[in-house]
């Protein structure tokens, strides 16, 4: 039984699993990261497992891609496109895909052992359920790894995870692209991701998703993210991320979403856990004396 940071977690037998397709974007600019989200692809311990790598123009990563699959036992597929974005190259990944279920992983992130298995087990327990998510981690974009992870680092900064409710999916997007495992047929019937947007494609695709069912959340934390340090590329993605948000909202503006009581109530204690927080960690002090400071500087 693989042991995950947050204890042990009961695991379908492998082979009572259905197949799952890993899709791996990338423009071909990060060759050392992307080796390493395939190798972690790679070993995650399910017999039947489809690896689809999609190059979004250009043809700079085949080579890699190619000779790691004359290593690998998995199927693992490389295809290019032309130059489209992320959408289209979601989209193209999922055309190829042959399993039941599916995930995605960017070229810098990683999976950790047993995280196809855990998740899958989860939507096998939930058979209503259109897609699975865990925990994740969060480290600097320019993290170094000698090999890839087997286990979690104690530096490593647990990602901020929420309940599951779909109005706090409204909100705000819960969890990043690759701590997710959906159903193909989901998939299929929401229409794939939307080609307009090129930023929050994954947070548009799961409030679609959510309209089918309930996700389903599962006690630990099996994935790997690079997030952003350099202050720039921190400044241009949250530029790209308001511009995306508007465009999701405003479609989202006339729409009509089912929801359970129960949704309702996890929402109120999420943001009532929240307040509280803000309350008694001193960062209501922080606002208040930044408030105070600009109100002396007029």
């Amino acid at each position: 039984m693989p042991c995950f940071p947050n204890g042990p977690v009961e695991m379908v037998e492998p082979a009572a699993l259905p197949a799952c397709t890993l899709v791996i974007r990338t423009t071909g600019r990060r060759a050392h990261t992307l080796s390493q989200a395939i190798r972690s692809a790679l070993r995650q311990d399910i017999p039947r497992v489809q690896i689809v790598v999609v190059e979004d123009g250009g043809r700079a990563a085949e080579s890699l891609v190619k000779g790691l699959a004359g290593e690998a036992a998995q199927n693992l597929v490389y295809l290019s496109i032309p130059a489209a974005g992320r959408s289209q190259a979601a989209n193209a990944g999922l055309a190829a895909a042959t399993g039941d279920f599916i995930g995605f992983l960017d070229d810098d992130d990683m999976l950790l052992p047993g995280h196809c298995q855990a998740l899958a087990g989860a939507l096998m327990a939930a058979p209503d359920a259109p897609a699975a998510f865990a925990g994740w981690y969060e480290v600097g974009r320019d993290a170094e790894f000698s090999d890839v992870p087997s286990a979690a680092a104690q530096d490593w900064r647990p990602g901020s995870r929420r309940p599951f409710s779909r109005p706090a999916l409204l909100l705000a997007n819960l969890f990043p692209i690759q701590a997710v495992l959906f159903r193909r047929a989901a998939a299929l019937q929401v229409g794939g991701f939307s080609p307009e947007l090129e930023a929050l494609e994954d947070w548009d695709f799961w409030l679609r998703l959510s309209q089918i069912g309930m996700f389903v959340s599962v006690d630990t934390t099996t994935s790997l993210c690079r997030v952003a340090q350099d202050a720039v590329e921190a400044a241009q993605r949250a530029m790209d991320h308001a511009s995306a948000r508007r465009k999701i909202l405003a479609r989202y503006a006339d729409a009509e979403f089912t929801m359970q009581g129960s949704e309702v109530q996890t929402l109120h204690n999420d943001l009532a856990a929240r307040l509280e927080e803000f309350f008694t960690s001193g960062a209501l002090a922080g606002a208040l004396w930044r408030g105070v400071l600009r109100n002396f500087r007029r």
